[in-house]
This record gives C-alpha cells, structure tokens and sequence, in this order.
C-alpha cells in the first residue's frame, strides 16, 4: 500500500512546480514589447553641431547623448568633459557628446568594476561609473520622445583615447541587453539594427533604428537569411562568394573572376568576412582590392577612414553576395560620392593566404561594415535555443512608411510585416458598392440634367405664347383706337363747317 506524503509535503512539491512554471514563463514571456531607439541627428549635450547616432540620454537630469551602435563592444560607453582636449582624433569637437558627471544626481564612480569586454580599447582610457541610461522612443520627429530609464547602469565615461568614446554595446556579452532582461524590460537578449544613411561619410538622409528585445516588421523585405553567431569580438562572420560590379552599361565584372585577374589562388572560392559598425569602408583580401582599383581605376586618398578614391566618377553600383544567395548592392552614391570617395578600404597589406584575415592575424579579419550595413536590415538573438544563437540579414526597406516593432521570441522565427489582404469576395463587394453608388451619382446628374432642359424648354414655350399674346392684344388695342378716332374727327369737321359758316355770316 503506497503511503501518503504529509500535507505540507505535497504543498511543497506544488509551490516547486509553481516556480519553475513561473520562471519559465517570465523567461520566455512575448508579450514584453520591444524598445525602439531611432538614429538620426540631434542636439546633444555640449555641442553646436546636431549628431547622428542612437538617441539616449545620460545622468540626472538627462544630459542627451548621441551613441554609435557597437557590434564589437560588450560595454556602452560616453566621452567626459575633456575627452576632445586628450584624444587626438580629427575634428574631435565637432563629433559626439560631452557627459558631465558634476551636474548628475544619480552619477556614482565604480572603481573596483570588472569590464565585461573580450578585448578591452586599448586606444582609449576612461573610468567606470553608474547612472540612469535614458532609452528615448521616439517614431516620428514631430512628436515629443518618452523615456525608458535604467537605473544604475555601468558604463564607461571615456577620457581620452584615438577611437569612437560614445557607443552602445551591443556584442554578444552586451551588459545592456542583459540588464534589459533581467530587469523584464525587454524579452530576450536579442536586437536588430538598421545603421541608416545619415552619417556625414555616406552623405545620406535616411534615419536608421535599434530594437532592443525585438526588430521592426516593416523595415525589411523578402527572403530571411539565417547565420549562427561565433564568438570574439567579431562574432557575426559569413562567407563572401563574389564581388560584382555593375557597370552603367548594364554589364557586369565579378572581382573573384580568375580569367580576367589571374592574382587570384587557383583554389579561390570567396572569403570570410566579420560584420562590424567600427569603421565605414570594407575591408577586402588584398587580390580582391587590387582587382577593384585596376577595374575602376582607384588610389588611396587622404581621408581619414583609408577609404580608395576614384581618378573618375563612375555611375554603376557594387554588389557583395554571400554564400547561401543573399545579396547586398551598393548604390551608385555609395561606391563613388561626390568626392569620388568609394566604401573599399586601401588595405594593400590583406592576402586571402594568410588564415583568410588582414596580414594573417586573427583579431583583424576582412570586414563587411557600415557602408554595407547602410542597405541590410540585421536582426540578433543571443538567447535563440539550446543549438545555439543567431542573426539573420534581410533587404532593408530605407523609407519604410510604418514603424510596426515585433518581440524577437526565443524558437520563433521573425517575419516581415505584410500589409493584409482583402479576400476577392469582400474587394468585389466593396468594388460593387463603389460602382453601384459612383453609377448612381452618374444616372441622378443625367436624369437632372434632362429634366432641367425639359424645364426651360417648357418655360422658354410659355413664355413665347404670352409674348405672342401680348403681342397680340396690343396690336388689336390699337387698331381699335385708330378706328374710332375716324369717325370723332369726321363728325367734328362737319358740325364745324355750319358754325363757321355761321359765323362767317
């Protein structure tokens, strides 16, 4: 005979299966909506000139900073007060936002704090602190921003240094994305980006976005392509399978074809590249970038991101297709601008035959980065499924007319949004109706029409006859008087005649 738990017992055992349920349902619980965070150029805090980035606010009161999406960073980060008078990056003071500590209520200093980065900035020197991030939602820029504050929050606030100080970390152990999620504020670790073209270096003018614990519905298009995430600081990798360019003739020339640039290996199918916001033009194998500046007739130029400049404009486009079937086409402003600037690095010391990375190291592997980003839609989930995380890459819809933000869930897949479809029985319905009541306007104005001619027909007949009446009369009036003043006058002449006569007498 089995034997009967105590009472207390089994209320243990339900209070268990209670927690577990309950802590597995906050951790997958998809109903928290995402965050969305714009990019665009605003006012920030310290400067005159409007800056193009992330649109958060630091500190106590909030002090609006400007902070570039970092694929590669773990930590968020803001440049001090005199980071610009310390670093010796060009035109320094007309980049980024200042972050004064003195001002912040909330602001307190973290001396014994643990970075979280893989490989810690070396080019850049700073000290962590806690205080309120401000994340601003913001759809549209006539309408007034609201916030999505986290309290004590770690970041970094950048003295001096020759890279980036003001960035959002969002690598794979990004300290934001886990707070978020701890905290409930968003549903998983995940995020999705559109960089957007509004930088200085692409010339452009459209806004891009971050999602935090989901992406935007309407900002891409078509097939979802699937890639699974390493690790390192660059730990979205694919493999590129060609080069193309696209020639204003309507003729192409791959940069990987072997009969026409005989510098590449035999063997040669492609390289892997790293995706990576840290730069603007890309990094190609040093084969691939020689046979782009002898096709097009490029040099390196004085600017300071390295990028290859153009003896001539050229008004094709470039497309980089990876392995699997997505590709990314470059338009013709982005592969030469108006400075003939094009989005290829001058890296002359990058060979495919050295562990296929930049003079065979590891840690500066060939890059596809923003200008790439600047056409792609990228979606993130570290927390995808016990196999492993994922990114996926779409075509970017750039003037999306709607922001619809969806919660990236755990085992399920993202979706582009599509407008609904009417079924053909209710558009033939609607269609009829619309017929029926446009016909209807149209026979009404017809028949009001011929009703308002009949009218003045029978009007203008009316009016003839009593003119015709009048007319009549009057002429049978005068006939009348004609008449008998005749026969007054004829009466008076001879009674006359005797008188006078009379009197004549």
């Amino acid at each position: 005979m089995a034997t009967r738990q105590p009472y207390s017992h089994r209320l243990l055992v339900h209070l268990l299966i209670l927690v577990l349920s309950s802590t597995t349902a906050w951790a997958f619980n998809c109903s928290i909506p995402p965050i969305y965070v714009d990019i665009h150029k605003r006012a920030v805090h310290g400067m005159v000139a409007f800056q193009y980035g992330a649109f958060v606010g630091a500190g106590t009161p909030a002090q609006n900073q400007s902070l570039w999406v970092s694929l590669k960073s773990n930590e968020t980060s803001v440049a001090g007060q005199d980071f610009c008078a310390n670093s010796n990056i060009p035109d320094c003071s007309s980049r980024g936002a200042y972050f004064e500590t003195g001002p912040s209520t909330s602001f307190t200093p973290l001396n014994d704090y643990k970075t979280n980065d893989i490989a810690p900035d070396t080019d850049a020197n700073g000290s962590f602190a806690q205080d309120t991030i401000h994340l601003y939602t913001h759809y549209f820029q006539s309408d007034p921003a609201w916030d999505n504050p986290v309290t004590n929050f770690p970041f970094r606030v950048t003295t001096n240094g020759s890279t980036i100080a003001d960035r959002l970390g969002l690598g794979y152990g990004s300290t934001l994305l886990q707070r978020l999620y701890n905290t409930g504020m968003v549903a998983s670790r995940s995020f999705s980006l559109y960089i957007g073209t509004g930088m200085d270096r692409a010339g452009g003018v459209i806004n891009g976005s971050v999602t935090l614990g989901g992406y935007d519905s309407a900002r891409f298009t078509g097939t979802v392509y699937n890639y699974s995430i390493g690790s390192g600081e660059y730990p979205f990798g694919v493999r590129v399978s060609d080069v193309v360019v696209n020639n204003p003739d309507g003729s192409t020339q791959s940069l990987l074809d072997r009969t026409k640039f005989s510098n590449l290996p035999s063997d040669f199918t492609g390289f892997d590249a790293k995706i990576s916001t840290e730069q603007y033009p890309m990094v190609f194998p040093a084969e691939v970038t020689k046979n782009f500046m002898s096709y097009l007739n490029a040099e390196p130029s004085d600017s300071p991101d390295g990028s290859l400049k153009l003896k001539n404009p050229f008004q094709g486009t470039l497309s980089i297709v990876l392995e699997g079937g997505f590709s990314v086409t470059l338009p013709k402003e982005t592969v030469s601008n108006v400075s003939n600037l094009t989005p290829i690095a001058a890296t002359q010391s990058s060979t495919i035959s050295k562990n296929n990375t930049v003079k065979g190291d590891p840690q500066s592997p060939f890059l596809l980065t923003t200008a790439w980003l600047s056409q792609v839609y990228m979606m993130v989930n570290y927390d995808a499924d016990q196999s492993g995380a994922f990114f996926h890459l779409a075509q970017v819809v750039q003037s999306a007319p709607y922001i619809i933000p969806k919660t990236t869930c755990p085992r399920v897949a993202v979706a582009a949004y599509v407008p609904p479809q009417k079924s053909f029985m209710t558009a033939g319905l609607v269609g009829a109706i619309v017929g029926a009541v446009v016909a209807g306007l149209a026979l009404v104005t017809v028949l009001s029409c011929v009703v308002l001619r009949w009218r003045r027909n029978v009007a203008r007949e009316k009016a003839m006859k009593e003119a015709a009446e009048i007319e009549k009369g009057i002429e049978m009036t005068v006939k009348g008087s004609i008449g008998r003043g005749g026969e007054r006058d004829s009466g008076s002449e001879a009674s006359d005649e005797p008188t006078a006569e009379k009197s004549r007498a």
